[in-house]
């Protein structure tokens, strides 16, 4: 008798511990039961603090996260839609070229100094106040002495990363390609107030802070700069950006964080084919 009880006992102590799992695992899944970081979700994951709802700026990134040496692959034409700049590459229709870049992207994710400057022309124009020269655009981003830390990785793989298309240029018989996409649009009346949305769900926020009430998202849209008086600078997953006042075509007015931002006069590369199928890359500049 003393043993059936005994087993009866431990069966019910079982099944409670069984019913107190489920109830803890069920809680964060319910509806209504969104967490901090949730109401914080702003990239990466939901704890990552990029401002934006997709795993990256772009559902194409994620891509670019399973690949470390592979661009997002972009449509080979433009999509036109009224108060959108969505990216293009015309890279690929040129096998060469293709193989050229990949190559590149591949040495700047190693840093590879070497071949970096082997692929660079002795004049490359990268600063609007000192001299076109390889030896000084060496000097300036420090490749010379702080490879590792130099700047220069993160911005050019990013302005990479966008696309871009070939154009002539006048009085050249060579081939030239411009990158990102955001640097070969027409669309954009001043390229110092007028540029795009970076990314897919990016959220547009009252105010320049992470605590800022989202108003919505924005996806590659076309925006004007409202002045601000006062810019506040975020450091955001490792990234460090202002926080950028803007109306979008369509009206909507407030916040994003400027890593998700893209004005014509960011930074923007080019390269030529000096011979055929062998390029070099001729600038990586910003401004005007």
């Amino acid at each position: 008798m003393q043993s059936s009880s005994l087993i009866k006992l431990l069966f019910l102590f079982s099944l409670s511990l069984l019913i107190g799992c489920a109830d803890t695992s069920d809680a964060d899944s319910k509806p209504g039961t969104a967490s901090k970081d949730d109401t914080e979700a702003t990239g990466d994951t939901a704890t990552s603090g990029v401002d934006s709802e997709t795993t990256d700026p772009t559902k194409e990134d994620q891509k670019l996260s399973e690949s470390k040496y592979k661009l997002p692959e972009w449509p080979l034409k433009p999509k036109v839609e009224k108060g959108k700049a969505f990216p293009w590459d015309e890279g690929p229709t040129d096998p060469g070229f293709k193989a050229f870049r990949d190559r590149l992207y591949k040495a700047i994710k190693e840093k590879d100094v070497d071949y970096l400057t082997s692929i660079t022309f002795d004049t490359i124009h990268f600063s609007y106040g000192e001299m076109a020269s390889k030896e000084n655009f060496i000097k300036s981003y420090e490749l010379d002495t702080k490879p590792e830390t130099s700047s220069l990785w993160n911005e050019l793989a990013r302005t990479l990363e966008l696309g871009g298309a070939f154009y002539d240029s006048y009085g050249s018989p060579h081939r030239h390609f411009a990158a990102p996409f955001v640097n070969n649009l027409t669309s954009l009346d001043d390229p110092y107030t007028n540029g795009v949305i970076i990314g897919e769900k990016v959220r547009l926020r009252e105010g320049p802070s992470l605590d800022a009430k989202i108003k919505g998202s924005l996806s590659w849209d076309i925006y004007e700069h409202v002045e601000q008086s006062e810019w506040v600078r975020d450091t955001i997953n490792g990234d460090v950006a202002s926080w950028i006042h803007l109306k979008t075509e369509n009206g909507e007015q407030g916040y994003v964080y400027g890593k998700f931002t893209r004005l014509p006069v960011d930074f923007r590369v080019g390269f030529t084919e000096y011979e055929k199928g062998k390029w070099r890359m001729d600038f990586f500049i910003a401004g005007d």
